[in-house]
């Protein structure tokens, strides 16, 4: 073999390891590109649906709030109208006792603030009922057994009406602190699902100062009781 053939097999060896070699690193290099793109994509639909449950999780939450903040209040004022249009000889049709029950989910899924509320709303509505109670009490007393004189008579008449007065004079606080604190629950409630409005304030003032207008309203922070008093 002459050294011009030699020299064209060498030229020709070459050219073809070279070609080999570009076409390995082209495949390698493309080969990369493809894994890094799919570990890319699993990783954006990977954070894709990460984010898609915490959508889901959070709009399921704000659901389970919205039920159970209005089915307790939705309770409350309907044992609150119940006692309202109930006749003084009467007994209520009510238990106020039923309220604790929708209390519960309130406590499970409720902020702090929304809690509390509750809490003071559960609490005025076992007020007005006893105060109800208490009237009805005053009310059905008797006057006297007929045997005491006309004087003494008008003695028992007086201390009946004083007394009756007082129960229905704490009735009407009751029902007035319940009003007031339904206000506060609709606020702290409407605050914790993001619905409350830049008017709230001052509409919920004028609606207290229109239940209680001797009351005077100031700015102060709620005073939380422990989480532990709250169950």
């Amino acid at each position: 073999m002459d050294a011009e053939t030699l020299r064209l097999l060498i030229t020709a060896g070459t050219a073809i390891v070279a070609g080999l070699g570009g076409a390995g690193l082209t495949a390698y290099i493309n080969r990369r590109n493809t894994t890094d793109s799919l570990a890319s994509a699993r990783a954006t639909t990977d954070e894709q649906w990460k984010r898609t449950q915490e959508r889901e999780h959070t709009t399921w939450l704000r659901d389970q709030k919205m039920e159970a903040y209005t089915t307790f209040m939705l309770r409350a004022q309907s044992i609150h109208a119940e006692i309202s249009a109930a006749r003084f000889e009467e007994i209520p049709d009510v238990d106020p006792e039923e309220l604790v029950i929708d209390r519960g989910k309130v406590k499970i899924l409720g902020s702090p603030k929304v809690r509390y509320a509750a809490r003071s709303l559960d609490t005025c509505v076992s007020e007005m009922f006893e105060a109800h109670m208490y009237v009805r009490i005053q009310y059905m007393e008797g006057i006297g057994d007929g045997k005491a004189t006309e004087e003494d008579e008008d003695r028992i008449r007086a201390r009946r009406h004083n007394r009756l007065m007082e129960a229905l004079d704490g009735l009407h606080a009751a029902k007035v602190r319940f009003s007031m604190h339904l206000i506060d629950y609709v606020e702290e409630v409407r605050n914790d699902l993001g619905t409350a409005t830049p008017d709230d304030h001052e509409l919920n003032a004028s609606n207290r100062a229109l239940i209680d207008p001797d009351r005077e309203i100031e700015d102060e922070e709620v005073d939380l009781v422990p989480d532990g008093e709250l169950a």
